[in-house]
């Protein structure tokens, strides 16, 4: 399932913070510069979408959150039907 997670934001801001300019350049121009680790790394990022992010893994992550959104919805109006009757009751 793909949903946010803040424990990653923080890994992903803690890299940021700590990037190093240089060290990006030279890694960059070694990837420019090396078909065989291009390829490297278009195959595992292609296998990782795949296996992460793949129709059927969307479609249940869509799904949950529908059926979650819902079930929601339902309590939440059930309540204020609840505490409406309440308020009306105790008006009259």
């Amino acid at each position: 399932m793909c949903l946010f997670h803040p424990g990653l934001v923080r890994v992903h801001l803690s890299l940021f913070y700590s990037f190093d300019f240089q060290e990006f350049v030279e890694l960059a121009k070694e990837l420019k510069e090396s078909p065989l680790l291009r390829n490297h790394i278009t195959t595992n990022a292609k296998k990782y979408v795949c296996e992460h992010h793949s129709v059927e893994n969307e479609r249940n992550t869509y799904k949950w959150l529908v059926e979650k959104l819902v079930s929601l919805h339902y309590r939440l109006t059930a309540v204020g039907f609840e505490n409406s009757n309440k308020r009306q009751g105790e008006k009259l």
